[in-house]
């Protein structure tokens, strides 16, 4: 909740596929992006693929995955209101896709649980904070959701991943691809989570995380260095 001491500064972005406007936040749109987004774009997926982003913040990714495969769908969750309400706007105003939003967060557990700020930035975390304020919000597992066979997943859950795969990655299976933020202390056991379900691991090493893109043995995709 914004006070009389709260200023809240915007500015606005235009990609190829369309102009997004976002709350003043440098992680949002750095180039440590381009790379990955230019690895998931490269990709061969099909016209009606299923994308999911969790932790989809203000909607950078949603809307690229939404335009990537316009006849596709995305299901991408976020839990912190004020994050929810421009990745709604956002959504809207690029305007392509079947895109559905869920204002929650994933995890091994289906309850609530305390959402804690950062501090100065628009990240928030289930498990870390550095004394920011904190807001409850719904917690679902993946797998307890009746969604359609998913081909791309997107995680950047700030320090939460672990449980997000432990809820999801039953139903993931031979078809689907990860691309997971691995924070710092949280590397080794997503990577023994991902290669103990069969998945073949390659590592991108970014200045905000180290990322896992995660090969299931059922599809072959581009990749980088192998883990």
């Amino acid at each position: 909740m914004t006070n009389e001491h709260t200023v809240i500064r915007e500015y606005t972005v235009t990609r190829k596929w369309g102009t997004l406007v976002f709350e003043d936040d440098k992680c949002l749109t750095g180039p440590w992006e381009e790379e990955l987004l230019t690895l998931v774009g490269a990709q061969p997926w099909p016209e009606r693929a299923v994308f999911v982003d969790v932790g989809a913040n203000q909607g950078l990714w949603t809307t690229f995955l939404a335009a990537l495969r316009p006849r596709g769908t995305v299901f991408a969750f976020e839990p912190h209101p004020g994050n929810f309400r421009r990745l709604a706007d956002n959504v809207a105003r690029v305007g392509v896709g079947s895109v559905f939003l869920a204002q929650c967060a994933l995890g091994d557990v289906d309850g609530a649980a305390q959402l804690r700020s950062f501090g100065d930035t628009l990240s928030h975390s289930l498990v870390r904070g550095q004394g920011g304020p904190s807001v409850d919000v719904l917690v679902r597992r993946f797998d307890g959701l009746i969604l359609p066979p998913v081909d791309f997943v997107k995680i950047d859950a700030e320090f939460h991943e672990v449980a997000v795969l432990r809820g999801g990655l039953r139903c993931w299976g031979e078809r689907t691809t990860l691309l997971v933020e691995a924070h710092p202390g949280k590397y080794e056991e997503v990577n023994a989570l991902l290669t103990g379900a069969g998945y073949t691991c390659f590592d991108y090493n970014r200045h905000t995380g180290r990322y896992i893109w995660a090969v299931p043995p059922g599809r072959r995709c581009g990749t980088g260095g192998e883990t």
